[in-house]
């Protein structure tokens, strides 16, 4: 918008242009405070900044923000809250926990009664373990005091047999050695008995010897031992106090079991046992031992088979005692229980230098062991 200036150099404001009828607009369509017919208004450069408004709202914003927080945290307020809160929360929470509390009681009612329980049963398990004490140390004198007493009947029960001797693999068609007198055992039974009688009388059926009588087994024993085993001075019927076969016959061979009326008797025939070698061949097989327990007939065995393996270097009997040598040069050691046997065996086949030097095998000289009874 210009000014006009008259003749005389004063100028008047120019008035406002008139608006035709499509010009002219409502007044509700123009802002508060501005005339409908009013002119534009004229901005002047950088007269406006949003950068200035942004800044005047963040901080009305602020200053609303420090009212509002300063409000809130007013006791007056707080209070206020806390008493129209709090009474609503505690029913609330009670509500949702008493489910859970209620859970929690009777779990606490359970451990209670488990924690009784097992302190009853750790009661019960020492006073069962010291019981359980006391039971293995009893059982243990208990097998100490059986194992004594097993040995002690085992050396009376071999005690008993010390005048026997056994005869084995002896043929039921046995044929005896003709002696100095030219007789045959057959045929001075036959004299004996007024009947005539062969070797194969001695034979039963289903090669069983107990068709030979008891004058018959006399005899047997009496022609092994003078005729094979060369006993001297011999023997006679009238040392014998008993002979019978032992179990039943196998293969046509059977045991012979003798008891001596002496026991000075009895050993004099046992050491010419080695004199059965000589006479050995495929049809005659007889050897003697001397009548063992049923446990010390296992020892044997054990040791037999630890000579095979070349573990020891070899074992006899004497009396009724168990002998055996590590070496041929090595002491004579003694075995009297299966314990002893099979520690000594242990250690033996874990090449022990000196598996003798221990309490389960009895050590003594050759003389002791062999003559017992010499002073």
């Amino acid at each position: 918008m210009g000014d006009k200036s008259d003749n005389n150099g004063f100028s008047t404001p120019e008035t406002s242009k008139k608006r035709t009828i499509d010009e002219t607009v409502s007044p509700t369509d123009c802002p508060a405070g501005e005339h409908v017919n009013a002119p534009e208004a004229v901005r002047r450069k950088e007269s406006f900044s949003p950068l200035a408004a942004n800044s005047e709202m963040q901080c009305i914003t602020h200053d609303l923000t420090d009212l509002v927080k300063s409000a809130i945290c007013s006791p007056e307020v707080m209070e206020a809250i806390c008493a129209a809160v709090v009474p609503n929360l505690s029913v609330m929470f009670t509500t949702m926990l008493k489910p859970l509390n209620d859970k929690m009681d009777a779990q606490n009612k359970t451990l209670s009664t488990m924690s009784d329980k097992l302190l009853s049963q750790n009661n019960e398990i020492k006073q069962l373990k010291a019981q359980n004490t006391k039971l293995r140390s009893a059982l243990a004198d208990a097998d100490q005091d059986i194992d004594a007493l097993e040995c002690r009947l085992d050396d009376m029960e071999q005690y008993s047999r010390r005048t026997s001797l056994r005869f084995h693999n002896v043929s039921v068609k046995y044929k005896p050695i003709r002696d100095s007198n030219t007789q045959t055992i057959s045929e001075s039974t036959s004299n004996a008995t007024g009947s005539i009688q062969t070797s194969d009388s001695i034979q039963q059926k289903n090669d069983s010897s107990n068709s030979i009588n008891h004058l018959d087994y006399d005899k047997i024993v009496v022609d092994l031992c003078n005729n094979v085993m060369n006993v001297n001075p011999p023997i006679t019927e009238a040392d014998i106090e008993r002979s019978h076969p032992i179990g039943a016959a196998r293969n046509g061979h059977f045991q012979l079991l003798c008891k001596f009326k002496d026991w000075k008797l009895k050993n004099r025939v046992f050491q010419h046992k080695k004199n059965f070698k000589t006479h050995r061949s495929d049809v005659f097989k007889v050897f003697v031992t001397e009548d063992l327990t049923r446990k010390r007939q296992m020892l044997v065995k054990q040791l037999e088979a630890a000579r095979k393996d070349k573990m020891i270097d070899s074992h006899w009997t004497y009396d009724g005692r168990i002998l055996f040598k590590r070496t041929s040069n090595s002491k004579v050691s003694q075995v009297r229980h299966i314990k002893d046997l099979n520690d000594i065996l242990t250690e033996l086949s874990t090449g022990s230098d000196n598996p003798w030097n221990n309490q389960n095998s009895s050590e003594a000289s050759s003389d002791a062991l062999l003559n017992p009874w010499k002073k």
